[in-house]
């Protein structure tokens, strides 16, 4: 995929099930956005454009904050 021809990425940070769990409104949000962030993966996977997950997880990090 590539925009104003330059190569694009799609970077998708922190988007993790146990943030179902957290509270009410962002098990909301969540859903409310889930369906455009699984079109964005199919047509970046689709398009051979990278694609970059980082998920986040401070009680399984070895790094200090």
């Amino acid at each position: 995929m590539e925009v104003e021809g330059r190569k694009a990425a799609l970077v998708v940070v922190d988007v993790q099930n146990k943030f179902y769990t957290v509270s009410e409104g962002l098990y909301g949000s969540v859903n409310r956005h889930i369906g455009e962030m699984n079109r964005a993966l199919d047509l970046f996977h689709e398009s051979g454009s990278p694609v970059v997950l980082i998920c986040y997880d401070p009680m399984n990090s070895n790094t200090s904050d």
